[in-house]
């Protein structure tokens, strides 16, 4: 059972939540030197569309956990 705490606000925080954990499987996943290259373009790529949607968020649409959380990963806290 999830607490009302937990559950998304909407769609927006849904999705930061979801690349929230994407990031943290790659970050410590440990990686070859043949998928370096890739999982740092992956890593770029999820940390990018974090800043952009954590821009987006407000008290109705994000949990302040969720949002810290994202401009934490994204590199702006």
């Amino acid at each position: 059972m999830t607490s009302v705490e937990d559950e998304p606000l909407s769609p927006l925080d849904a999705e930061i939540e979801l690349l929230l954990g994407r990031l943290a499987a790659l970050e410590t996943r440990e990686a070859t030197p043949e998928e370096a290259p890739i999982r740092q373009v992956a890593i770029d790529a999820i940390r990018e569309r974090l800043r952009q949607l954590a821009r987006r968020c407000t008290d109705k649409t994000c949990r302040v956990r969720i949002v810290s959380d994202a401009r934490k990963a994204a590199g702006e806290e």
